[in-house]
């Protein structure tokens, strides 16, 4: 920048003029210094932007690459458990299958002893009342064949009292009517 010289035959006019075309020319250089610096700058932010993009995607590649690897080892321990479970469930199972079939073979046999207890149980029952319905009816058919004895002998005594009290009527008519 030059500078101005204000002299006493200037007028005032002259030196604002000047100093106005000065500070038109400061401003025009700035604003090309500020064009130029942000041109500069800008061509800096796009390089940045650039540079960090190409970082992120590097980045983003790099946490692909983790995942996928991370997301394998996990599919790979998922299937060594779950076959490891399907194994416990099936040893498990088995185990589980075989008691089941112990007890049900206990309990059938336990079923077939208290059976066949109950029907010795049933059998004595039967028998035991079979010697009794015997008993009775041997008992019943005595005391039939004696009340049958005692019929008879009623029957007799009450024939021969029907025969006295006949011929006694008979010899009490005859009598009334003279023939004795």
């Amino acid at each position: 920048m030059q500078g101005v010289r204000i002299t006493p035959a200037c007028d005032d006019m002259t030196a604002i003029k000047l100093s106005q075309r000065e500070m038109q020319r400061d401003i025009r250089e700035l604003r090309q210094e500020v064009k130029h610096d942000s041109c500069a700058l800008r061509q800096e932010i796009k390089l940045d932007i650039d540079t960090l993009r190409q970082e992120v995607k590097q980045d983003i590649d790099t946490l692909r690459q983790e995942i996928k690897q991370d997301s394998a080892a996990l599919r790979q321990e998922i299937k060594q458990e779950s076959a490891t479970l399907r194994q416990e469930i099936k040893q498990e199972s088995a185990t589980l299958h075989q008691e089941i079939k112990q007890e049900s073979a206990t309990l059938r046999q336990e079923i077939k002893q208290e059976s066949s207890a109950i029907r010795q149980e049933v059998k004595q029952g039967i028998s035991t009342l079979h010697q009794y319905i015997t008993n009775d009816m041997s008992h019943l058919r005595h005391d039939l064949h004696r009340l049958q004895q005692n019929a008879r002998a009623d029957f007799r005594l009450l024939f021969g009292a029907l025969i006295s009290i006949a011929m006694g009527m008979s010899g009490l008519v005859a009598k009334a009517f003279h023939w004795i």
